[in-house]
């Protein structure tokens, strides 16, 4: 099942608690500023990933908006260079 998130103003909306994620197995992270998530889906969202949630990451600038932000420290990857395919 995939499900589509909206915006409300300007904040996304995501599970504000943990409990709220349960049911998701994976989250696609397409160039979505972090810093849009209030401090509560931020919290959820890493205890998320500490029980097994898993982020797949899409989008030419996501790598360059993750730099530096509250989910870094659990990305085990690094930015390279993008390319265009034929």
């Amino acid at each position: 099942q995939l499900i589509l998130c909206s915006k409300a103003g300007d904040r996304w909306r995501l599970p504000s608690t943990f409990f709220g994620w349960t049911s998701t197995a994976f989250l696609i992270w397409d160039d979505v500023d972090p810093d849009s998530l209030s401090s509560a889906q931020k919290q959820a969202l890493i205890d998320w990933l500490h029980w097994g949630g898993q982020i797949i990451i899409s989008g030419p600038t996501s790598m360059s908006r993750l730099t530096g932000s509250f989910l870094e420290p659990y990305l085990p990857l690094q930015a390279s260079t993008t390319g265009s395919l034929a």
